[in-house]
C-alpha cells in the first residue's frame, strides 16, 4: 500500500470521526457537561485508537476494528492483542476528566450569581 493511500484513508477516517463526534455533541446538547464531555472522549478514544493490523507491520488501524475483526475471525487470538492496550486508553480517557474538571473548578473565577447572593446575607 502506498503511503499516500495509507494517509488519505486516515484523514478520510478522522474527518468521520470527527463529524461524528460533533453530531454526538449535538444529540446530547441538553445533557449536563459533567455526563456529556466523559461520554464523547470515551467516543473519541474509542475512534480513535491506533494499533498494529498485524504483529511487526508499520501500518495501522482503528483498534476497535481490529477488536472486531480477530475477536470474529481468528478466535486463536480473540481479544487478547488489542484487548488491554484498547482498555487502557479507554480507562484512561475516563480517568482523565474528572482531574482536568476538578483543576478547572479550582481555577475558574465565580459567577456573578454567586458573588450576588454572598453579599445580600
Amino acid at each position: 500500500m502506498p503511503e499516500t493511500d495509507y494517509l488519505n484513508g486516515w484523514i478520510v477516517y478522522v474527518v468521520g470521526v470527527a463529524l461524528l463526534l460533533l453530531v454526538g455533541w449535538r444529540i446530547t446538547r441538553r445533557v449536563h457537561s459533567v455526563i456529556r464531555v466523559p461520554l464523547l472522549m470515551l467516543l473519541a478514544a474509542f475512534l480513535l485508537t491506533p494499533f498494529n493490523i498485524e504483529s511487526g507491520s508499520v501500518y495501522m488501524g482503528p483498534a476497535w476494528l481490529i477488536l472486531l475483526y480477530e475477536g470474529v475471525f481468528v478466535p486463536e487470538i480473540g481479544f487478547s492483542r488489542v484487548g488491554p492496550s484498547f482498555g487502557a486508553v479507554a480507562l484512561l480517557s475516563v480517568v482523565i476528566f474528572p482531574l482536568f474538571y476538578g483543576l478547572y473548578a479550582l481555577v475558574r473565577k465565580p459567577t456573578h450569581a454567586s458573588t450576588d447572593t454572598a453579599t445580600q446575607t
